[in-house]
């Protein structure tokens, strides 16, 4: 399981954020996995890799550091899963490197071919100087085309939600209480002369390991017996399968356009252990058209 919050205004007050996002990644904690980088066959583009399969092609998380692009993908339920689907983190990389296309002319083209990939849902975000364009949208492995839900802030409203492992519209105790606690640290924290001190809250937000059970929504994941307590909680530990919380992403975009992009992983080490890295990269997004 993975999840995310976020907090974004269309344009901020001098001092303040345009957009607070905080995400987990779950996953086994021995997959192979790159940190946070520049990829070399893509310079523009910065997140880390999914190294399954030998290959660095997928990504769950990533920003286009000079169109102020950014994406990320979670999946979705699905029994029985389709060992033959293409990969999903193929589906962020195409998008934050193709600059010419919208939200909802990728939605069109990834829904004419949806069935080719096990269920996932999809928040693309586009960083503008005179607004923030983020959309959503969800394969939840029907038929039916792609449909997107704008989350993008208004002049008259700020835009704040958390997405994990269920629809966007059934959330989970975990992503409903977890807003709750993460919308208290934006409202102390929303300062950018306590940046740091704001990334250090939200790493130790991302590590809740509160159960927030029972949960009705995540009970009908039978895939996760017996351990579906375990996964109601935002920082998740299945020490017997060997998975977890692995990574931890800050991104903070402040009233110019400056981004500040955390990541903090568990990476195996030479002995074979894990240990948390920490990356961390800015960007200026101020001279984007």
């Amino acid at each position: 399981m993975c999840i995310l919050f976020f907090h974004a205004k269309k344009v901020a007050s001098p001092g303040k954020f345009r957009l607070i996002l905080v995400s987990n990644r779950d996953e086994q904690l021995k997959r192979p996995t790159q940190q946070a980088h520049f990829w070399t066959d893509f310079p523009d583009i910065f997140g880390g890799r999914d190294l399954q399969g030998g290959s660095a092609v997928g990504t769950w998380l990533a920003v286009n550091s000079k169109t102020g692009r950014l994406a990320t993908l979670l999946n979705l339920p699905c029994l029985p899963t389709n060992p033959n689907a293409l990969s999903r983190g193929h589906i962020v990389a195409e998008f934050v490197k193709d600059v010419s296309i919208s939200s909802a002319n990728f939605a069109a083209k990834v829904s004419s071919r949806a069935n080719q990939f096990n269920p996932f849902h999809f928040l693309a975000i586009d960083i503008l100087p005179s607004e923030l364009l983020i959309n959503y949208w969800a394969h939840t492995g029907s038929e039916a085309p792609l449909s997107l839900i704008d989350l993008s802030p208004t002049d008259e409203s700020n835009s704040t939600h958390s997405i994990s492992n269920s629809h966007l519209l059934t959330p989970l105790n975990k992503c409903k209480k977890g807003l709750d606690l993460f919308q208290e640290i934006v409202a102390d924290l929303d300062d950018t002369n306590r940046k740091d001190e704001l990334c250090k809250q939200l790493v130790s937000f991302a590590k809740t390991d509160t159960k927030f059970w029972p949960d009705e929504i995540l009970s009908l994941r039978t895939d996760l017996e017996p351990h579906l307590e375990k996964f109601s909680s935002i920082f998740v530990d299945v020490p017997e399968n060997t998975y977890g919380t692995r990574t931890h992403t800050v991104i903070l975009v402040d009233d110019v356009g400056k981004m500040d992009y955390f990541e903090s992983t568990l990476t195996e080490n030479e002995e074979g252990g894990l240990e948390w890295r920490d990356t961390r990269q800015t960007f200026d997004f101020n001279q984007i058209a």
